[in-house]
Protein backbone atom coordinates (compact mmCIF):
# COMPACT_ATOMS: atom_id res chain seq x y z
CA UNK A 1 0.00 0.00 0.00
CA UNK A 2 2.70 2.27 0.84
CA UNK A 3 4.53 2.17 -2.76
CA UNK A 4 1.17 2.65 -4.19
CA UNK A 5 0.15 5.59 -2.44
CA UNK A 6 1.63 8.25 -4.16
CA UNK A 7 0.62 7.05 -7.71
CA UNK A 8 -2.92 6.74 -6.64
CA UNK A 9 -2.90 9.57 -4.76
CA UNK A 10 -1.84 12.06 -7.49
CA UNK A 11 -4.87 10.28 -9.62
CA UNK A 12 -7.24 10.42 -6.75
CA UNK A 13 -6.42 14.27 -6.76
CA UNK A 14 -6.72 14.60 -10.38
CA UNK A 15 -9.83 12.62 -11.48
CA UNK A 16 -11.62 11.96 -8.61
CA UNK A 17 -12.57 9.00 -7.05
CA UNK A 18 -15.20 7.22 -9.43
CA UNK A 19 -12.63 6.06 -12.24
CA UNK A 20 -10.35 4.55 -9.52
CA UNK A 21 -13.37 3.04 -8.11
CA UNK A 22 -14.61 1.17 -10.92
CA UNK A 23 -11.49 -0.78 -12.62
CA UNK A 24 -10.48 -1.10 -9.19
CA UNK A 25 -13.55 -2.70 -8.07
CA UNK A 26 -12.77 -5.16 -11.36
CA UNK A 27 -9.41 -5.99 -9.90
CA UNK A 28 -9.92 -7.37 -6.67
CA UNK A 29 -13.16 -9.21 -7.93
CA UNK A 30 -10.42 -10.62 -10.68
CA UNK A 31 -7.94 -11.59 -8.10
CA UNK A 32 -10.55 -12.84 -5.43
CA UNK A 33 -11.60 -15.62 -7.68
CA UNK A 34 -9.68 -18.37 -7.22
CA UNK A 35 -11.17 -18.07 -3.65
CA UNK A 36 -13.91 -19.68 -4.98
CA UNK A 37 -12.75 -22.69 -5.32
CA UNK A 38 -11.54 -23.26 -2.03
CA UNK A 39 -12.66 -26.70 -0.63
CA UNK A 40 -11.30 -29.03 1.53
CA UNK A 41 -9.82 -31.31 -0.91
CA UNK A 42 -7.75 -27.63 -2.55
CA UNK A 43 -4.63 -28.10 -3.35
CA UNK A 44 -2.13 -26.57 -0.63
CA UNK A 45 -0.68 -24.47 -3.22
CA UNK A 46 -3.86 -22.75 -4.55
CA UNK A 47 -3.96 -21.32 -0.75
CA UNK A 48 -0.21 -18.97 -1.20
CA UNK A 49 -1.30 -18.14 -4.35
CA UNK A 50 -4.83 -16.88 -3.73
CA UNK A 51 -3.53 -15.43 -0.60
CA UNK A 52 -0.77 -13.26 -2.33
CA UNK A 53 -3.42 -12.32 -5.04
CA UNK A 54 -5.36 -10.89 -2.38
CA UNK A 55 -2.89 -8.95 -0.89
CA UNK A 56 -1.23 -7.76 -3.78
CA UNK A 57 -5.11 -6.27 -4.82
CA UNK A 58 -5.16 -4.08 -2.15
Amino acid sequence: MGLMHPAVGSLFGRYGPTPLVVPGAILFNMLMWPLTFVQQDTSFWLLPVAHWNDHSAR
